[in-house]
């Protein structure tokens, strides 16, 4: 199958739920065929003219007026060419920014927050080959809950994505299981975008709350590629080692580039179901140790050996418990401070120790600010990641997030504004 990136256009996708109830007979309906090679691969997103283009070499973007700054989020096609020289294209797609084909960054309003991201990292996009997570860290539980609106999808499309979802259960479910389930905090919506130019999108692990992943080719190796973006795992043929076994397409230097500040996972996979194929990446002649078949790119239907370890790697053991700790939050722990623009603070600064479950915090930052909140995770290499974030305009946020064992901290950051803030922490 060759998978195809989003394609920008003026998309207007059903996010809003009228009706939601329990997965139709679909489980038990015999799907269509899956028909690869008749999915017709629309311009790639590298050949489209930008909308607006933004060189912040000569325009910082704390200059840019407020016309452009809102522009960055909503026009169709983005390109910004950052301080060091490094260009990035991007879609606003139904209210998100998205990379590299069907990866949300965030969401479109907070779009020149992205930007000054990306200006301050040189490019740097969080994520690497196979896995957002280091070994035992994945931000799910043992369970990812998902739901849809029947309304929103045909009876062949639902089965389709039953589908799918029962064949990831059946290859992946000691590791992470699919359950419908539209009561928890954390869950994935699945949005109907047939017609709309985009085979699919989707957030890479969980982001907090609701997150889209939506689906406009409906066979299962789409279906499959999205929901592996969801359970954390990124794009095979962006890993560091990827010059050795794949060429790929686009003149931007950001879209589609190796991305080395993750994980990755055994030797390349040119079976995996999150490799893109032509015209957007090509199989060479492979110059170190793989697995899979070369002739195999961007074809896949099913998750490959490669991708099963992966899963299993970065979900923890189901039977694995780990101890309280007194140094956990309890309800009831309020931090104060305050911040000058641009500053931010760490709470508490030497982290907390975390023995799983649910972890909230809500923020009350001071009038006419733009007020930030992140909790941030400390892996085995000594460095803090961000596994949770609310950065909406204004000076409230509010995360509410599941997490696995391990050391933690909140981080208030000012965008804009100053003045006094208070955390409100509980578990």
């Amino acid at each position: 199958m060759n998978r195809q990136p989003i394609i920008p256009s003026a998309l207007t996708l059903a996010l809003i739920l009228t009706s939601c109830g329990a997965p139709d007979a679909g489980h038990s309906a015999t799907p269509p065929a899956d028909t690869f090679t008749s999915i017709h691969a629309p311009a790639d997103l590298a050949t489209q003219t930008p909308t607006l283009t933004v060189d912040l070499r000569s325009t910082p973007l704390t200059a840019l007026d407020a016309a452009t700054r809102t522009r960055l989020g909503t026009d169709a096609v983005v390109r910004v060419i950052l301080p060091n020289g490094k260009a990035l294209l991007y879609a606003n797609v139904d209210g998100h920014v998205v990379v590299d084909g069907d990866m949300i960054l965030g969401h479109s309003d907070a779009a020149h927050k992205i930007v000054d991201g990306l200006a301050r990292s040189g490019g740097t996009i969080n994520g690497q080959g196979l896995s957002e997570f280091a070994a035992g860290r994945a931000n799910w539980g043992k369970t990812i809950p998902y739901y849809w609106n029947t309304n929103a999808f045909t009876a062949s499309q639902i089965s389709v994505l039953n589908t799918a979802i029962n064949l990831w259960n059946q290859q992946a479910g000691d590791a992470v299981k699919w359950q419908w389930n539209t009561t928890p905090y954390n869950k994935v919506q699945f949005v109907n975008a047939s017609g709309q130019g985009v085979c699919g999108s989707s957030y890479v692990g969980m982001i907090g709350g609701t997150q889209p992943l939506t689906v406009g080719c409906f066979n299962t190796g789409t279906v499959i590629h999205e929901m592996g973006h969801a359970a954390g795992l990124h794009h095979e043929h962006q890993r560091c080692d990827r010059d050795s076994y794949v060429t790929v397409s686009g003149s931007d230097s950001i879209n589609f580039g190796r991305l080395c500040n993750r994980y990755a996972y055994g030797n390349y996979d040119y079976d995996s179901i999150m490799n893109y194929g032509a015209p957007y990446a090509y199989a060479k002649t492979p110059g170190g140790p793989y697995q899979g078949t070369p002739s195999n790119l961007g074809r896949g239907s099913q998750l490959s050996t490669g991708d099963l370890a992966t899963l299993r790697a970065i979900y923890p053991n189901s039977g694995t418990t780990d101890p309280t700790d007194p140094t956990d939050p309890v309800t009831g722990v309020t931090y104060t401070g305050t911040l000058s623009a641009g500053a931010y603070a760490t709470h508490p600064s030497a982290g907390f120790n975390w023995y799983g479950g649910t972890l909230k915090a809500t923020l009350t930052g001071p009038s006419g600010a733009d007020y930030d909140l992140y909790l941030v995770q400390k892996y085995s290499d000594g460095r803090w990641y961000t596994v949770a974030k609310s950065d909406s305009p204004g000076a409230s946020e509010t995360i509410e997030t599941n997490q696995t064992a391990g050391i933690y901290r909140w981080v208030v950051q000012s965008y804009s504004g100053s003045g006094s803030y208070t955390l409100n922490a509980t578990k």
